[in-house]
């Protein structure tokens, strides 16, 4: 999941929409449902600082699948 400008002015208006990308399975930042701790998962940071060298200040392209959004309002795009 990562946030972002979905208005497209390259600014982020406000609070940035969350974006769950599909078909990524990385390991959870800051919560384990297994153990209940708030500690990284093993290689989250990785992922994470991955992931943010890729997007960070670019224009990406989001493609939406059949539910645009999941029960925690975050958008779902590959």
């Amino acid at each position: 999941t990562f946030g972002c400008d979905l208005n497209g002015n390259g600014r982020l208006d406000g609070k940035p929409e969350h974006v769950r990308m599909l078909g990524i399975d990385t390991p959870e930042m800051g919560y384990s449902r297994k153990s209940r701790s708030r500690r990284n998962a093993p290689y989250a940071q990785a992922a994470m600082q991955w992931l943010e060298s890729r997007i960070q200040g670019k224009h990406v392209r989001l493609v939406y699948d059949v539910r645009p959004t999941d029960k925690y309002r975050r958008q779902l795009a590959h």
